[in-house]
């Protein structure tokens, strides 16, 4: 009787030692793909082109002033940025390529949810 007790209680340790491991390595891959998605999107920088940007972000949808404008990780609909640009000399952000608009500042990554219209 005391041997099958013992028994059931080491069981028990050890299926939630399993578990915790368990959730520990998940909380380990969830905070690696966090960093990962960070590192994206903290690699645009000032003097970027919007042809640069637009390889990991998309224009945000709803109502945005211009020629600044929210843009977001292709990877991850929830991390954002405000990016405003500086076009070339007598052309504005709708006539240049996005070759030519360059980034004039860009906001630290933050959480939103998509706008959509």
């Amino acid at each position: 009787m005391i041997k099958s007790s013992l028994l059931i209680l080491c069981l028990i340790f050890i299926a939630g030692a399993s578990s915790t491991s368990r959730s520990f390595q998940a909380e380990q891959t969830h905070g690696q793909w966090l960093r990962e998605r960070y590192e994206e999107a903290t690699s645009i920088k000032v003097g970027m082109t919007r042809a640069d940007l637009k390889k990991l972000f998309y224009e945000d949808g709803g109502l945005q002033s211009v020629p600044e404008f929210r843009y977001v990780l292709k990877s991850s609909g929830l991390i954002k940025v405000d990016v405003e640009f500086d076009s070339p000399e007598g052309m504005n952000h709708r006539t240049a390529t996005d070759e030519l608009i360059h980034i004039k500042s860009i906001s630290k990554p933050y959480l939103e949810e998509m706008f959509l219209d």
